[in-house]
């Protein structure tokens, strides 16, 4: 297919599918709109970076694109569950069908009758795959749903001064489908504010996270010492000693330049 060879770039979904599975007005509101990014999370985001109110967009640009991400994969999702739901309607207007050509089988004669019956079974067998298959993309695209809004949710909430255990409580509230965040983000934000003010009033504050110094490496020192080679106990004791004198002025000079000899200089003789 020629949208994996551009899978950054691709679009959300085409506008034909767009079109083709419109959402009735009985669907949920998620499934005809995006969720409105609106909570106090929200403001406390565009409050901390000075952008305009009325942006529906995260002010940072890493945020955008999270949220642009997110954004593509919660409207495949709710034209994969559209269609989904077109087709297990489809699976279940067979089914009808198939139920409904029963009462002919009594018109049939008896040698066609068990031939009859047979196909009307395997075809209501079909149909119900039909609408279980139909019934599980409609689940995945449901988890698909979902982690659209938690990408959507984590391109706001990334933009705020919360810890990240309140950041990753808040991002896994209920998903209401009308708003991003929904009333259960304000009633987690008014919770733990209450909570600060409670331990502020006692007079207990929570301690900072410090972090101890990190040292990527730690540097070890060498010391070289000079040990005298190890001479077999079968030579003579004066034979080991010439020898560990000759070896030790070889490796003193190695690597050392011989001084050359200069000659004196004579002084100028005088001409008559």
């Amino acid at each position: 297919m020629d949208i994996f060879l551009t899978p950054a770039t691709t679009k959300s979904a085409p506008s034909r599918l767009i079109k083709k599975y419109r959402p009735p007005e009985q669907d949920p509101l998620f499934l005809r709109s995006d969720p409105v990014p609106d909570s106090v999370v929200i403001v406390a985001a565009k409050k901390s970076h000075s952008t305009s109110p009325s942006s529906s967009a995260p002010p940072d640009k890493e945020s955008r694109k999270i949220d642009a991400a997110g954004r593509k994969v919660c409207s495949t999702a709710s034209i994969t569950m559209k269609a989904a739901s077109a087709t297990a309607l489809l699976g279940r207007y067979d089914r009808s069908l198939w139920d409904s050509i029963l009462q002919f089988a009594e018109h049939l004669p008896r040698d066609k009758r068990e031939d009859f019956l047979e196909v009307v079974s395997e075809g209501a067998m079909v149909s119900n795959q039909i609408i279980s298959a139909a019934a599980d993309a409609s689940t995945l695209s449901a988890h698909n749903y979902a982690h659209g809004i938690a990408l959507r949710r984590h391109a706001w909430l990334r933009l705020t001064s919360l810890k990240p255990e309140a950041q990753q409580r808040i991002q896994n509230l209920p998903f209401s489908g009308s708003t991003l965040f929904g009333s259960h983000a304000d009633d987690e934000m008014a919770r733990m504010k209450s909570e600060l003010d409670t331990l502020k009033a006692v007079g207990i504050e929570r301690p900072k996270e410090q972090r101890k110094g990190f040292c990527p490496y730690q540097r070890r020192l060498f010391t070289h010492r000079y040990q005298a080679p190890h001479w077999s106990s079968s030579r003579p004791q004066q034979q080991q000693q010439q020898q560990h004198q000759r070896g030790f002025s070889r490796r003193s000079t190695r690597g050392r330049s011989t001084p050359q000899t200069q000659t004196p200089r004579q002084a100028p003789t005088s001409r008559p």
